[in-house]
């Protein structure tokens, strides 16, 4: 098995194994289901919020693309 920070855990036994989940935890490559729900729901709260504005940001960019079409009309006349 290769080494966790630096500990081979084959060598150690139970203990070693615990030490390793220990570290892991403390350094945040473990975490509990219910952090990485939280996390994973925050993420794609995040995803729809910027999938909204998108649109949002086309219609206006529509929008403009017309006022400026006016815009050059008018100019014209």
């Amino acid at each position: 098995m290769a080494e966790l920070f630096g500990i081979n855990p084959t060598q150690g036994g139970a203990a070693a194994i615990v030490v390793v989940v220990v570290l892991m935890v403390l350094t945040g490559r473990l975490v509990p289901r219910s952090t990485l729900q939280d996390m994973r729901e925050e993420r794609d709260t995040w995803r729809a919020a910027h999938s909204e504005s998108e649109v949002g940001r086309a219609a206006d960019r529509e929008q403009i693309r017309e006022l400026l079409e006016l815009s050059r009309t008018a100019g014209r006349v």
